[in-house]
């Protein structure tokens, strides 16, 4: 990269301009110290596009502080976030900066395990020059960078994202989009940057990955910035939130997590009317005085009008004005008798792979409302798609009602949009006799109103596309939803106007989401995804999470569970909760249905099978550690029946026999060995010992 003193990428800054994206600020006359742990840049405008999105803002970013940035979608955080990895503004050389963009480029070489190593550049060279030069500053330097754990680092943080053993030794080619992203994700936290950005790390990953991140940046020590459409992992991990106001096109600071952040705007707008009511109050008062009293030359009624001029110069405090909320709306389809949608001994498998799903048998009717969980590549999107008739079952029936009309929205959701139309002629394409009245109807009930209607979709965040495709859906009138993975780029605002939307349906729901908020807030049921079948979870999302949390060895202490929202869910959300009975697994009965026997699949492999992590994988303890080097010093010590005992802080005694008084040298520092060289040597031992064997 290249790093100038005044710590601005200049060609990184020129790509940026050239997309359309164009950052300016303050200059600071002591110029950027290069020693500095921390970002404080003034006065920063951001535009896009021509649009204003930061206006002369400051950025402020501390060492050891933990941020959320949330804002409306369209507002600019992954533009500001993209700037700010780019080193458009003036940041201290001696803060790296790690932003997580893109999935890491597929190879037929290149192991996970090595892809996600390879990231670490000093490293890597200070091994091959270490082999070379034998430098005792190298290796030093080296033991600094914990350069002998590596290994041992990168293959924790692979099995945290889902990565069995076996699968990080594959190539990178072999692993869909969302597992690649999974290794782009495993390196930026491998290579531990002074500042981590990342937008929307969670939406790759399934709940155990999720759970196991969220606990991993809860103990991130030094800067991480990261945008998050779900409140529950916010809540868990930022202990600072940045709101990128859309309106004042300012950036504002708040301590504690995203609920506390909420309680305190709501606290401060409730002391700005009540400012604002004052303020009011004694202008009304100044100025019904000062008609009274200003024929009599009075001089308290000049006083009173010098105080009111007074007021005005220094600023009025402003009506506080609540922001306009969604208003998503899913039109009534109608009633349909069930069983609408039926499924009788299903098995599927794609061609050449272990099946998926092994005689499966359940219905989802109009008044359903189901989430599905489970690993990811067990088969969510594959039922999903099984429901929409997308894949054809290898054996078992099918039967959908005659009459059923099925909404779906897919991850691939920009797939269906044509992203040099506006949406509005995206829906006079679909919908070609549809008064023009009517289709901006429909999309202003999901937040695409005004301009943002004739604005190319090019140009538009993918929040905003997310709510076209959605838009589409409440057009169509569906009798079922089918939402997979509806959230990934939706805003706070959009999810929960999304929430309210689906619980005042009257049409089914089958929800595939890691959102745990979303889920508590639609779903009554939880029907889990795993080894061949469906199982329905007794109880709710967060007992599920409880659950969770326990089989990955992560105490409960301390983090909050979904639940502790700050925004409320509706009277009929909270009518669909479960219960809360003990957790219990059990298998979906199956409800008798009679089709004719469903064709033997023929379509192309669209969803990874799921590999399931073998009971013989080895613990990270059981991973080989660096070998002992050869000077390193050995103390032995004898103990007899004469002895003394000495308590440590633990209350541990130990028993050493002593001889006569001597000063212990002390021991030679122990010689970092890089990888391949502790191979190399475990190697040639092993030869050796063969050798001897055979003599």
């Amino acid at each position: 990269m290249n790093k100038k003193d005044d710590g601005i990428d200049h060609e990184a800054t020129e790509l940026l301009a050239a997309e359309g994206t164009v950052v300016t600020y303050a200059l600071n006359r002591k110029g950027v110290d290069a020693r500095a742990r921390d970002i404080n840049v003034e006065n920063v405008t951001l535009q896009h596009f021509g649009g204003i999105l930061l206006d002369e803002t400051n950025v402020v970013l501390n060492h050891g502080n933990r941020y959320g940035l949330i804002g409306l979608n369209g507002s600019g955080k992954s533009t500001f976030l993209k700037a700010l990895g780019s080193r458009a503004l003036p940041i201290p050389n001696s803060i790296d900066i790690f932003f997580l963009k893109e999935e890491i480029e597929p190879s037929d070489t290149v192991t996970a395990l090595e892809a996600v190593m390879s990231v670490d550049d000093e490293r890597l060279k200070l091994e091959a020059r270490a082999e070379e030069l034998n430098d005792l500053i190298v290796y030093e330097r080296l033991d600094d960078l914990d350069a002998d754990t590596a290994e041992m680092r990168a293959r924790s943080i692979l099995q945290g994202l889902g990565f069995s053993h076996e699968m990080q030794s594959k190539v990178t080619k072999d692993f869909s989009g969302g597992w690649r992203m999974r290794v782009s994700l495993a390196r930026a936290l491998f290579i531990q940057p002074v500042c981590l950005l990342l937008d929307e790390p969670t939406n790759h990953l399934d709940m155990e990955a999720v759970i196991w991140l969220e606990n991993y940046l809860s103990k991130w020590e030094r800067i991480l910035l990261l945008v998050s459409h779900s409140q529950d992992f916010l809540n868990n991990v930022c202990s600072h939130m940045i709101h990128l106001d859309s309106t004042k096109k300012k950036l504002e600071y708040y301590n504690g997590n995203y609920d506390t952040f909420v309680k305190t705007k709501e606290d401060d707008m409730i002391n700005q009317l009540k400012k604002y009511k004052w303020e009011q109050e004694q202008i009304k008062s100044m100025k019904e005085y000062i008609a009274i009293n200003q024929s009599k030359n009075s001089k308290q009624a000049e006083s009173k009008r010098k105080v009111l001029q007074k007021m005005e110069r220094s600023g009025l405090t402003q009506k506080p004005e609540p922001e306009k909320g969604l208003n998503f709306k899913f039109e009534d389809p109608g009633h349909l008798p069930p069983p609408v949608l039926a499924f009788h001994d299903v098995s599927f498998g794609y061609p050449g792979c272990e099946p998926l799903y092994d005689n499966v048998n359940f219905g989802v009717d109009l008044d359903s409302r189901i989430a599905l969980v489970g690993p990811n590549g067990a088969g969510k999107t594959t039922l999903v798609k099984l429901m929409a008739s997308e894949l054809i079952a290898t054996s078992g029936d099918i039967r959908p009602h005659g009459h059923l009309k099925l909404g779906r929205f897919t991850q691939h959701f920009v797939d269906v949009l044509n992203l040099e139309q506006t949406p509005l002629e995206f829906f006079e394409t679909l919908y070609p006799t549809d008064p023009l009245i009517e289709q901006r109807k429909y999309l202003g009930r999901f937040g695409i109103s005004g301009k943002m209607q004739v604005r190319r979709m090019s140009e538009l965040s993918d929040g905003q596309k997310s709510r076209v495709v959605l838009a589409k859906l409440g057009r169509d009138v569906p009798h079922i939803l089918l939402l997979d993975e509806p959230t990934n780029h939706l805003d706070m605002e959009s999810i929960d106007a999304l929430a309210k939307a689906v619980n005042e349906y009257s049409g089914g729901l089958v929800l595939v989401s890691h959102d745990m908020r979303l889920i508590s807030q639609v779903a009554n049921e939880i029907w889990i995804c795993d080894k061949k079948k469906i199982t329905k979870y007794k109880g709710d999302i967060m007992n599920f999470k409880m659950d969770l949390r326990k089989a990955q060895g992560i105490g409960n202490e301390n983090i909050k569970l979904q639940g502790d929202a700050s925004v409320k869910a509706t009277d009929k959300a909270k009518k669909l909760k479960v219960k809360k009975p003990e957790p219990k697994l059990e298998v979906i009965q199956p409800k008798a249905v009679s089709a004719p026997a469903i064709t033997t699949i023929s379509e192309e492999i669209e969803e990874k099978p799921k590999v399931t992590v073998p009971s013989s994988t080895p613990p990270l303890s059981s991973i080989s550690k660096p070998l002992a080097s050869d000077d390193a010093t050995v103390a032995t010590m004898e103990t007899s029946g004469s002895s003394s005992t000495a308590g440590n802080s633990t209350g541990i005694a130990s028993t050493i026999t002593t001889s006569e008084p001597s000063t212990a040298a002390a021991p030679a520092k122990k010689k970092y060995i890089p990888i391949h060289l502790r191979r190399k040597m475990a190697a040639e031992a092993a030869a050796a010992e063969e050798a001897a064997k055979s003599k």
